[in-house]
């Protein structure tokens, strides 16, 4: 009696489907694997631990869609490896499916996610490649074809859900061979790029940490119990423990042995942020854009919303720039806040919340790219971000005082070579989204045609 089956076009994509000649194989005949191909997983205690060495990443139907994964929970590895839990480790080429609170976010299952576990809220399916290519029954899923047949199942008033069994008569239209094979490898490729960026990212990282012997992290968790002294100098600034623990303290060390060190507002940095405004949303040929400070770490950047053109000042407003760097400012510490997005081609011209703060390089006196690997790619950067977090409830941070944190120098060379590094990811990324848009659009396109 539910309406969810009959909105969002499933009835006409359900139209379309009949009036096409298409063959229509049942999703539960393309996969193989635990339980058939289609499972999410049972309920269970999360039991997580510091160190890899003894647990393993741990995706939820949330962080499976960041485009940064390291910063991951880990599962314990005895709960991870145990007959309970063990086949949630993650199969690449697999579609992944967000089945609980919000439904239908839809990702492929890539090799640097292999060695990965996912919670019960992530749905896998698993195709059977000798029956189907992984990129093609991705790209129909993900489309606007598939989205509709996929939520239609979901229940729940408060908090929504899906199971497994609610997609095993999904019908998957089956195009040529030629024509689905052509899809999965713009799928496959759009899924290598992502890879490669990863791994150069990670390069990046690698090299701000040996050009000044920084350790990759400060320490395993965000917050430490500790005791420790600090001067009473510092503590005529700030009081609180947060900003004066041992890991600043350690943090303020390593940046006393660089000489060559200048401030963001001594480097001509600009410190931007959107005015406290009524967001009113329209559809998107009257609106602007718009992403919240939870969507600018996500690997597809696309606006779900659009600000109001006419009822939005431009005054309130700021759009994005390529290579600005967007920076959290709100949000649990632990969480998002101080973490920051390098903005590749993709946010050109896109708002963003007044919980993001655009660091733009507006005199160019130092890479954009070096200096986003040392603030978003280093722990010594990201501790130093963070620290000057204040509130209890919704912690935030001041602006004025991200402007305030020394960056360390090195000679220019270094610093092209660093900032080349994140153009390269920045670019794949670009590259790839533009590939899984494309395969999604030819899937479409065959099925109209086909109608």
């Amino acid at each position: 009696m539910d309406c969810t089956p009959y909105i969002l076009g499933s009835i006409e994509n359900r139209n379309y489907l009949q009036k096409s000649k298409l063959k229509k194989d049942p999703l539960n005949t393309l996969t193989s694997g635990h339980d058939g191909g289609i499972f999410n997983g049972p309920h269970f205690r999360r039991n997580y631990v510091k160190s890899l060495d003894f647990g393993v990443p741990f995706l939820t139907s949330s962080s499976m869609l960041e485009d940064d994964l390291s910063t991951a929970p880990l599962l314990s590895k005895k709960d991870a490896f145990s007959k309970k839990l063990g086949f949630l480790k993650l199969i690449q080429g697999s579609t992944l499916i967000s089945c609980s609170g919000t439904i239908g976010k839809t990702i492929f299952s890539r090799q640097d996610m292999d060695g990965l576990w996912s919670s019960q809220d992530v749905l896998k399916i698993v195709p059977n490649i000798q029956k189907i290519p992984p990129g093609y029954l991705f790209a129909f899923l993900k489309g606007s074809f598939g989205i509709p047949f996929v939520i239609s199942g979901t229940y729940g008033a408060i908090i929504r859900h899906l199971e497994p069994e609610h997609l095993h008569n999904i019908p998957i239209p089956r195009l040529s061979e030629d024509e689905e094979e052509k899809v999965h490898n713009l799928v496959a490729k759009a899924a290598e790029l992502r890879t490669e960026s990863s791994k150069i990212i990670s390069t990046a990282r690698g090299e701000i940490n040996r050009l000044f012997n920084f350790p990759e992290r400060l320490a395993e968790s965000h917050r430490i119990f500790s005791v420790t002294t600090v001067s009473s100098k510092n503590i005529q600034y700030r009081f609180d423990a947060k900003f004066n623990d041992i890991i600043l303290q350690t943090s303020e060390r390593l940046l006393d042995k660089i000489i060559r060190k200048k401030s963001l507002s001594e480097l001509g940095i600009l410190g931007l942020e959107s005015g406290r405004m009524k967001q009113v949303f329209v559809e998107s040929q009257h609106g602007i854009p718009f992403l919240t400070s939870r969507e600018i770490f996500r690997i597809d950047i696309i606006a779900e919303r659009f600000l109001s053109k006419q009822l939005t000042k431009a005054s309130d407003v700021g759009l994005v720039e390529k290579e600005d760097i967007l920076i959290a400012r709100s949000g649990q510490v632990g969480g998002i806040i101080g973490r920051g997005v390098w903005a590749d081609k993709r946010f050109t011209d896109i708002a963003v919340s007044p919980h993001v703060l655009r660091l733009r390089n507006a005199e160019q006196s130092i890479d954009s790219g070096y200096l986003f690997a040392y603030l978003c790619l280093s722990d010594v950067g990201y501790r130093q971000c963070v620290r000057f977090a204040y509130g209890s409830s919704v912690p935030a941070i001041n602006p004025d005082q991200i402007l305030s944190i020394k960056i360390p120098l090195v000679d220019e060379a270094d610093q092209k070579s660093i900032g080349q590094l994140i153009r390269s990811a920045g670019d794949k990324k670009t590259i790839a989204q533009e590939y899984e848009q494309t395969a999604i659009r030819m899937v479409e396109q065959a099925i109209k045609e086909a109608a």
